[in-house]
């Protein structure tokens, strides 16, 4: 696979050389081509350095088979007719040969992808409580102090000041508070970046338009 190209070839063709695999001087074999990344236990993990070899050269003691199926077959009846007609094609070759099960790769995929959606789900719902509890929180101190200091801003207007004033005045002393919560949310965010990786899919733990969005969605 490429990254084992990357890893051991770096700076030329892989193609033609020889590597070993064994713990015997008669067990080289020569790179006969160089394949994308398969990513095979799950989407969110990094590819590893491996290799395919020839089965008849290593022989494995099961192994699985891929199979391509037309669009007719999409129908429950209808993979399921293919799904015995995959099995009676294994049984006419050896009859003592044990088919596991029959999946699509639909099923697999689903599989694989399912622990990780379950744990996005997760981040998404306990981070709507925290922004739930913050807009709330912020709305009940910035009303608290709006109903402590009613007398104040009378006396203001009664002064000569103008409402857009005293609006312009709330909003500043807010704007503190949710710039300060912003500077110790986004540095708490950057400190807890570092636990959550494996949780994170084709996206930085620091990505600056995902901290960004979301500072001025607070905002």
């Amino acid at each position: 696979l490429q990254p084992f190209a990357r890893q051991y070839f770096s700076g030329q063709d892989p193609v033609g050389q020889r590597v070993n695999f064994t713990d015997v001087s008669d067990g080289w074999s020569e790179i006969v081509g160089v394949v994308a990344d398969v990513a095979e236990n799950a989407v969110n993990r990094t590819v590893p350095c491996q290799s395919y070899e020839p089965f008849d050269q290593q022989p494995r003691p099961w192994l699985n088979i891929v199979v391509r199926r037309s669009a007719e077959t999409t129908e429950p009846a209808a993979a399921a007719t293919l799904t015995h007609a995959l099995r009676q094609t294994v049984y006419a070759v050896d009859k003592e040969q044990p088919v596991g099960s029959v999946v699509a790769l639909d099923e697999v995929l689903a599989g694989g992808l399912a622990r990780p959606r379950f744990t996005a789900l997760m981040i998404a719902v306990f981070s709507l409580i925290a922004f739930s509890i913050a807009a709330v929180g912020l709305y009940g101190v910035m009303a608290y102090n709006v109903t402590q200091r009613s007398g104040e801003f009378g006396i203001r207007l009664a002064l000569g000041a103008r409402p857009a004033d005293v609006f312009r005045l709330v909003l500043t002393q807010g704007g503190k508070l949710v710039g300060l919560g912003l500077v110790l949310g986004m540095a708490a965010s950057l400190a807890s970046g570092r636990i959550i990786p494996s949780a994170l899919y084709q996206i930085s733990a620091h990505d600056p338009l995902t901290l960004g969005g979301i500072a001025l969605l607070l905002a």
